[in-house]
């Protein structure tokens, strides 16, 4: 499998090679990856990758598409999956689709409804998730030249390196909301019975009581027992093959592009349960904010300047979520317009300051803006 995931990311490295300048690297690298060896894993044509790939944006959405534009997706999605089915029945291949069709009429395994279901989640998870990494490991390791620079001199580092990334950096940035049973003591914070808990499943990696400096990028740290890929009877069934197309993109970038450098500033898709990065984008990686709160207006920048809140998604552990809680939690520490938490914040809810503590200040950071110039009086008669 590390081979042919490894000839692979060589054929997609030669049409970035000859590319004009600049390129980008989630058409030609972060999403046609993982969507040609999900594809070639479940036994779907490549062909369909454009619409797949419409498909699982919409199963991860949340605010980017309409309940009815999910509905329809999930629909089509479901029909054409029913289909390829009836397909594979009828014409097997040597793919994991084919077992399970083979295993449900031979054994009465799986319903019908039930391979169906399988394959979509397969296609979804084994997917989305996935295409999001590798656009987004180049960004941290872009972001300060030293890192990619250690990995160029050390690519032997590559596997360890690869587990920080998924650690530090988490794509999936939802949260479960929990109601308390039972009265609970969590963090110096009381959760009465009855009260609901939003615990951010990615705040895990960056906990200080099992990472050593949790909130910094170490690609050499030893110890590492993330949960990037879940746990338990939730761990991700498909964690081995996600690993090894990362290693495999950034072992190949940095053998072939050690000079490599990002041509614009990153912007990521909005309104899904993960951090994508878009497909159409200029540059070689895109960001925008995940979180902007209002305008505040600052006595030190002037009465006609206000400082701006943002989130820093490759810094930010939890999509926002303290930000967008307790804002004024933070203020600006002017050098830079970077922020520092107050202490002497006014108590919104006792969660709020929980998310604060939880969250590291280096990814709040402050934009100034102005209101726009009057236009220029008409001269007079």
């Amino acid at each position: 499998m590390r081979s042919d995931v490894a000839r692979l990311v060589d054929g997609l490295l030669d049409r970035l090679a000859a590319h004009d300048r600049p390129a980008d690297l989630v058409p030609l690298l972060a999403r046609p990856l993982p969507l040609a060896v999900i594809c070639d894993l479940l036994g779907v044509p490549r062909a369909d990758g454009d619409r797949l790939d419409a498909w699982c944006d919409a199963l991860r959405n949340l605010t980017a598409a309409s309940d009815a534009e999910v509905t329809t997706a999930v629909a089509e999605m479901t029909g054409y999956l029913t289909e390829l089915v009836t397909a594979k029945r009828r014409r097997p291949g040597e793919d994991v689709l084919s077992t399970l069709i083979a295993a449900r009429d031979e054994g009465d395994r799986l319903s019908q409804d039930e391979l169906v279901s399988f394959a979509l989640v397969l296609l979804a998870g084994g997917y989305g998730t996935t295409a999001d990494r590798p656009a987004g490991s180049a960004h941290l390791l872009l972001d300060d030249p030293e890192r990619w620079g250690q990995l160029v001199r050390a690519p032997a580092m590559i596997p360890r390196a690869v587990e920080e990334l998924l650690r530090y950096a988490q794509t999936n940035v939802e949260a479960n909301l929990r109601v308390a049973t039972e009265d609970v003591r969590i963090g110096g914070v009381r959760v009465s019975a009855g009260e609901a808990v939003m615990a951010v499943n990615s705040s895990a990696n960056h906990d200080e009581t099992v990472f050593d400096t949790p909130d910094i990028l170490d690609l050499a740290r030893d110890h590492n027992p993330h949960l990037g890929f879940g746990h338990g009877v939730h761990h991700c069934v498909g964690a081995p093959i996600a690993r090894v197309q990362l290693q495999e993109a950034v072992a190949a970038l940095v053998r072939r592009f050690p000079g490599l450098r990002a041509a614009a500033p990153p912007q990521w898709k909005a309104g899904l349960k993960t951090r994508a990065p878009p497909q159409p984008a200029r540059g070689l990686v895109s960001r925008t904010c995940l979180l902007m709160t209002k305008p505040r207006a600052t006595h030190a920048e002037g009465p006609e300047t206000a400082l701006r809140p943002v989130v820093d998604p490759a810094l930010c552990i939890g999509s926002g979520i303290c930000l967008a809680t307790s804002p004024r939690h933070f203020e600006s520490a002017a050098e830079g317009h970077r922020s520092r938490a107050r202490s002497d914040a006014p108590v919104v809810d006792e969660s709020a300051d929980d998310a604060v503590a939880l969250c590291p200040v280096e990814a709040i950071g402050f934009l100034t803006s102005r209101p726009p110039a009057p236009p220029p009086a008409s001269p007079g008669p």
